[in-house]
């Protein structure tokens, strides 16, 4: 089976969309996203008398030595897709083709986050991570202080809607940063690339971005994102002033309920480092349970040594 390197133009969409069974973080569509930020979408497949075998998508950063691929950026689902039927054999024959792109593109380093099968092969490091996991199948589960924060949240006159980015655009990158820079961290996304994917919202069901507001101010904003029969927690922005209408919770009350209703079989609450146990208390209100996932690393000679000590 001849390894291909697909751009999105090139991609037979069809056939993708059936290999990777709806995924939307591998769609063309998706991935496309990252071009705001310097990202080249890149689809790795294996033909087969002109069907997809396996196949994986990644964004391509930097140029040069400096390269640096992800499945996906910002910690989102990616890694290998495969047909059925495919052996196992030819599973591992992919990846080592995918070792292969890796070190004649001369890439520094590689990741795959919490891919559906696991990456086996030498060149790719293992770690392990967390996340906090709803069974939207199971009974709902009651808890006092989540139910009386929602209740405080309504009396108070909030109320959940869908995220409009014209009159909120401004506010809600304010916050991003605002938020972001309180833990310690820099954003790394762009307004073009959250203007991108409000578009992208209105035309793809699987992105739900919502909002609370109070008069003219925005509250708080939720992004979830649909994957693999999961609704994704993935991002939120909150303005302190206003923490008195509790838009957290009346957004993942809304969003836990809207993905019942479209028959999710999971709710993802995102990552939960180990030491941070308010915020795993807080999941775990909702019905969350601790569950463990992986991502791969592959990094050259050149990258061991670029990112010793590194946390990138």
């Amino acid at each position: 089976m001849p390894f291909t390197l697909f751009s999105t133009a090139e991609l037979p969409r069809a056939k993708w969309a059936e290999l990777t069974s709806g995924s939307l973080f591998s769609s063309p569509e998706f991935a496309s996203l990252w071009m705001t930020v310097g990202g080249t979408p890149l689809f790795l497949a294996e033909e087969d008398r002109g069907e997809l075998k396996a196949g994986m998508a990644a964004v391509s950063f930097g140029s040069g030595f400096g390269r640096r691929l992800r499945s996906m950026p910002e910690g989102l689902y990616g890694g290998p897709f495969y047909s059925s039927g495919i052996s196992e054999n030819e599973r591992d024959n992919f990846v080592s083709s995918l070792v292969r792109f890796l070190k004649s593109r001369h890439y520094l380093r590689a990741d795959i986050f919490n891919p559906a099968a696991p990456v086996v092969n030498p060149a790719f490091r293992q770690k392990e991570h967390a996340t906090q996991i709803l069974d939207l199948m199971a009974p709902v589960s009651a808890d006092s202080k989540r139910d009386a924060e929602i209740r405080h949240g309504i009396k108070q006159g909030g109320i959940v809607a869908v995220f409009e980015y014209q009159p909120y655009a401004e506010q809600f990158f304010r916050l991003v940063k605002g938020n972001l820079q309180r833990s310690g961290r820099k954003l790394k996304l762009t307004p073009e690339f959250f203007e991108s994917l409000y578009a992208l919202s209105q035309k793809d069901n699987r992105i739900l971005w919502l909002m609370v507001t109070k008069g003219e101010k925005l509250a708080a904003s939720h992004i979830y994102l649909v994957e693999r029969d999961q609704m994704l927690y993935w991002q939120s922005c909150f303005e302190r002033e206003l923490s008195d209408l509790k838009p957290n919770y009346l957004m993942l009350d809304y969003a836990i309920r809207a993905a019942r209703a479209r028959g999710f079989h999971y709710f993802n609450f995102g990552a939960s480092p180990a030491r941070a146990e308010t915020l795993i208390q807080f999941k775990s209100g909702w019905g969350g349970v601790r569950t463990p996932y992986h991502f791969y690393t592959y990094t050259s000679i050149w990258g061991k040594l670029y990112y010793r000590g590194k946390k990138a």
